[in-house]
């Protein structure tokens, strides 16, 4: 590594700091609660002229974390769709809507949360209604291999700087950092089904255009590691460019974190 580099990025040092950054995270993981999820349960009841939807959606900030969207349907049909940018309480509340239905009637009712994430639910006029069955809660699967991503990025990270001794070192360093980058790849590629689960509009908060940056700057990386193997002669500003591009990824990748734990108002 050019010594101008090593004065930009202290790589011992910041190693230090993004594994701290990772235990961090991991905690933060291990206590996340149970704000952090779609609307857990939706109760109707229907009066003639009048629908009730009791939601009950955690949340620590209802003008973070809120139901959305509701929408009303009568027999298949859409008889009402309201949207939202808040919620009345962080915990049950109940929303009125003025519905005409018939006995034998089904009326079906979907509530969105504006992170991501549904619940339905449907009654039959003149039945007693059914339970609505529990959402697809996808969050803790994107939060898991996001984290589990970036700490295998930065072992791959942490092998280039303190690894050189062990043999076949650099042939791991590779395989951490692909396998770092495709967990991260499939937490997006969980995140996107989220968002289009939710029916709501996609690269809506700061955490979703951070993520697609950060995983332009994972493949950037990958591709100038190719290319500095295969480029013959080699061409040493090739690997100073990968090096950087890997540094600014992992700092984007953190920010990325941070913001989705922002959105979902745990910090």
């Amino acid at each position: 590594m050019s010594r101008r580099l090593q004065i930009m990025f202290p790589l011992p040092a910041l190693s230090k700091g993004i594994a701290l950054m990772v235990g961090i995270l991991v905690l933060l993981l291990l206590v996340i609660p149970a704000s952090a999820h779609p609307p857990s349960d939706m109760v109707l009841s229907y009066h003639p002229g009048d629908l009730a939807v009791t939601i009950t959606h955690n949340v620590s900030d209802t003008t973070r974390h809120y139901v959305n969207r509701t929408i009303i349907m009568v027999n298949g049909v859409p008889a009402t769709t309201v949207l939202y940018t808040t919620q009345p309480t962080p915990g049950q509340f109940t929303y009125h809507y003025p519905v005409n239905a018939a006995p034998g009637d089904t009326i079906a009712a979907t509530a969105d949360c504006n992170i991501a994430g549904s619940i339905s639910s449907s009654i039959v006029v003149g039945e007693s209604p059914e339970p609505a069955p529990p959402p697809l809660v996808l969050w803790p699967y994107h939060a898991l291999l996001q984290v589990l991503g970036f700490s295998l990025l930065i072992a791959a990270v942490l092998l280039v700087q303190f690894g050189r001794k062990i043999p076949g070192w650099y042939r791991w360093h590779k395989r951490l950092a692909h396998t770092g980058a495709a967990l991260i790849i499939i937490a997006l590629v969980i995140g996107v089904a989220m968002v289009e689960l939710s029916g709501g509009p996609h690269i809506r908060v700061p955490h979703a255009l951070l993520g697609i940056t950060t995983i332009a700057l994972l493949v950037l990386t990958i591709i100038l590691g190719y290319a500095k193997e295969k480029v013959r002669p080699p061409r040493l500003y090739l690997r100073t460019v990968h090096i950087a591009s890997g540094l600014v990824a992992i700092l984007f990748l953190v920010l990325t974190i941070i913001f989705g734990l922002m959105t979902v108002g745990l910090i």
